[in-house]
């Protein structure tokens, strides 16, 4: 799973103020969901993967966040620079800008595991089964996956050969 919220981000790179998606929080609710509902076939953990997806997007938006507010801490440490004010005051600042990170990226974790569980839950409790999407296997999201791995490398030749080796394993798990 990890590889495939890698692949899917690949193609966005911090540049510049950019904040890329994060893949790690998106796998880290799956991971939680798959093992909160003991899921280990890829057609039952897609759809976790699915909805947990824009979690990276959120996440991003979260560090986005944090750096706003780091910026007190970031005047406070100039100040203590140029004024050489009490000793402890990039201590302190490095301290609150930890616990901050932590608690917020704690509590944006729990909130989404608990949405991702009772979406899953509602769904199985409507379908009357943990809900599967039928007929798809891990070369599926193998697939999905490697199309963010091969656009990331802007070559045209690249898409090409993804294109062929696709076509060649459609074709031998035909035959």
């Amino acid at each position: 799973m990890s590889i495939f919220f890698e692949l899917i981000w690949l193609d966005l790179f911090p540049a510049g103020t950019y904040i890329p998606p994060n893949a790690v929080a998106p796998m880290l609710l799956t991971l939680g969901v798959s093992s909160y509902f003991n899921i280990q076939d890829a057609t039952m953990l897609a759809l976790p993967i699915l909805v947990s997806m824009p979690a990276a997007l959120l996440a991003s938006r979260i560090e986005y966040w944090q750096r706003k507010l780091q910026n007190a801490g970031y005047n406070r440490i100039i100040h203590w620079g140029r004024k050489d004010a009490e000793d402890s005051v990039p201590g302190r600042v490095l301290m609150q800008s930890l616990a901050q990170s932590f608690i917020m990226h704690i509590l944006f974790f729990c909130v989404c595991q608990l949405v991702l569980i009772l979406t899953i839950r509602g769904l199985s409790w409507y379908l009357g089964h943990l809900p599967a999407i039928s007929g798809l296997g891990w070369m599926h999201l193998w697939f999905a996956a490697g199309i963010g791995g091969v656009m990331s490398l802007r070559v045209r030749r690249s898409y090409v050969v993804f294109l062929l080796c696709l076509v060649c394993v459609v074709l031998i798990g035909s035959a």
